[in-house]
């Protein structure tokens, strides 16, 4: 039953980018490229203790990691208020030991293996609403709800740097997280930064690790996000 919720959970996600975004009229609308980075505590509730040492981060704070790029619409421009929406590509790197779900990659080993490095490759669909402080429109507030749909998963086998099992990956389609962030961003000419905080997140159980936890989660660590676009 989940299987058939996650297909209409992808299907509701493509439908947030409108429907002519890459229609023939594409280019001669207000077109914005975007690249960015987010730095978060790592979700440690399902690390075993004996695997708790293979970590990366500042002494007991473990972190994971997001490098996104995406290419965005102009959806709305009225007044101080500014909407759009788009496509791209985000990669996610979490080092936090987790164990392996071997049957997730078609292995039937019995041995528990423990990621040191784990790696989503996802489908990024930004919307971001923003709000000018002022009609100069140079200082505004961004709030930035993404969704991530991870069509490759690449983990590293924790204390295996070579060999048959050191490593694990599949191509799949599966919802992974929805975001919601809000922050401050600063125009200069072309050019857009921002800075933001995530406020709500959700995410959705990953089949690739054996604690997997529930199907649907509204976990959210501290989790910041630094930007900068420019439009054409």
């Amino acid at each position: 039953m989940f299987r058939k919720s996650k297909i209409l959970i992808i299907l509701a996600a493509v439908m947030i980018i409108e429907i002519d975004l890459f229609s023939q009229n594409f280019l001669s609308e207000k077109v914005s490229f975007q690249v960015g980075l987010s730095i978060g505590k790592a979700d440690t509730r399902k690390a075993p203790l004996n695997g708790g040492n293979n970590t990366s981060g500042f002494g007991n704070i473990k972190l994971e990691s997001d490098f996104y790029i995406s290419i965005n619409r102009q959806l709305l421009n009225k007044n101080r208020f500014y909407v759009q929406g788009g496509i791209g590509y985000l990669v996610n790197i979490h080092r936090v030991a987790n164990v392996i779900n071997l049957a997730y990659f078609n292995l039937s080993i019995q041995p528990l293996w423990y990621n040191s490095l784990y790696i989503k490759n996802n489908l990024y669909l930004p919307l971001d609403f923003k709000y000018y402080l002022s009609n100069k429109r140079k200082i505004s507030l961004i709030s930035s709800n993404t969704m991530s749909l991870t069509f490759h998963k690449w983990v590293k086998n924790w204390g295996y740097s070579q060999g048959k099992y050191s490593h694990f990956s599949k191509w799949t389609l599966d919802p992974s997280d929805i975001e919601s962030f809000i922050g401050l961003g600063i125009d200069r000419d072309k050019f857009q930064y921002f800075g933001q905080i995530r406020v709500f997140n959700l995410m959705f159980k990953d089949d690739a690790l054996r604690n997997n936890g529930k199907e649907i989660d509204y976990y959210n660590p501290l989790k910041f996000r630094l930007g900068m676009g420019m439009k054409f």
